[in-house]
């Protein structure tokens, strides 16, 4: 297929799809001005970037019966300087928001905006913490549109202002009823469940409602420890709406969710395997199919930034803490010249923020310049 022909049949498609070419430029990390100029034909294409733009324009595709989405954020900042994250993080406009004196986890007040939560506190120990629950990562994703900032280019700004994440959600939704849950946990039950986690409990429940009657809430299979880094979870989402907001079960559009729920070190890798590949889907099926996050492959030379491994030909090397993190730096940024002075910062910058120097050093050490390749 031509460029004509192709660049048509991505108009109708966009069309189609009720896709904005904002949307699609954001989702492809390019300017709406440029995506305008691919679209009249007054910008060539290159292989990579229609690779792209064809993966991306499938995302938002309503037939397709399953979609990914992230749907909890957590990460803590180490700063007090609450108003400074609100302009330079989320490029919102204090003003605008609700100031409350009081929060949760500790914290002695918040900033509220819809559903998006900035808690504050003058105790350095716990910063200022941004918190995105489901609503609140939809309405996060209006602001970021109109920005013309994707997630990734908002979690990278998240990261390079010191943010230390506590909790990641990725969510899989199912449109077509192929998660067939009841079946799941017969399965379980039966002893056909074969995985890697050491534990796995099933609920089903049922909650009291107006007329005393019980209401079913639908079925539940967690997968590893909800105390743990990781766990997954499966439920029926249509029944969960119904009891939430009244919705019949049959008119829900979303009938399954698989979820993916990391904590602290896990949230950590996963944001850093989303930033390197900036695909969600790839990450949240390693995570699925345990497999390593963050791996680079040059050559006869392996990094697994994960694991802190490096292996040439299959050999294992062993490297100091700090030169794994100049080499995993280097490598992430083949065509940059890095003085000793930036080297030294970029590597060192964050040693002295509490305890969490080491994902401070192997953020700088794998992705900081990623957005200058």
């Amino acid at each position: 297929m031509n460029d004509k022909n192709f660049i048509e049949e991505l108009r109708q498609k966009r069309e189609e799809y009720g896709v904005t070419q904002t949307r699609l430029a954001v989702a492809c990390g390019i300017s709406r001005e440029y995506y305008n100029r691919i679209e009249k034909g007054k910008q060539p294409l290159n292989d990579e970037l229609r690779e792209v733009i064809e993966k991306q324009i499938e995302r938002f595709n309503p037939q397709e019966p399953l979609f990914l989405l992230i749907d909890y954020f957590r990460v803590r900042f180490p700063t007090t300087d609450a108003l400074a994250i609100i302009r330079d993080v989320l490029q919102l406009k204090s003003n605008y928001m609700l100031y409350e004196d009081y929060g949760k986890y500790g914290y002695e007040s918040k900033y509220v905006l819809g559903d998006i939560n900035i808690m504050c506190s003058m105790q350095e120990h716990l910063g200022v913490l941004l918190e995105l629950k489901g609503k609140g990562c939809r309405q996060m994703e209006c602001y970021l549109l109109a920005q013309e900032r994707s997630w990734y280019d908002f979690m990278l700004d998240c990261m390079t202002a010191g943010g230390v994440m506590k909790r990641l959600d990725l969510a899989i939704n199912d449109k077509a009823g192929i998660l067939d849950i009841p079946k799941l946990k017969e399965k379980y039950k039966a002893g056909e469940c074969i995985s890697y986690f050491r534990m796995q409990k099933d609920y089903s429940g049922t909650e009291k409602c107006g007329s005393d009657l019980p209401k079913n809430t639908g079925e539940t299979l967690y997968l590893g420890s909800t105390s743990s880094e990781l766990y997954m979870c499966a439920y029926q989402k249509n029944y969960e709406q119904y009891v939430k907001n009244g919705t019949e079960i049959e008119d829900t559009e979303i009938k399954n969710r698989f979820e993916i729920r990391m904590k602290n070190e896990r949230a950590y890798y996963a944001v850093v395997d989303l930033l390197t590949y900036r695909d969600a889907e790839r990450t949240a099926f390693s995570i699925i199919n345990q497999n390593p996050l963050s791996e680079i492959q040059e050559g006869d030379l392996y990094l697994c930034l994960e694991h802190r491994t490096v292996k040439v030909r299959e050999q294992t090397i062993y490297l100091t803490s700090k030169e794994f993190d100049i080499l995993a730096l280097l490598i992430a940024n083949p065509k940059r010249i890095f003085t000793y002075e930036l080297l030294t910062d970029l590597v060192w910058k964050f040693v002295d923020w509490k305890t969490e120097t080491y994902k401070e050093r192997m953020f700088f050490s794998f992705l900081l310049g990623r957005e200058n390749q």
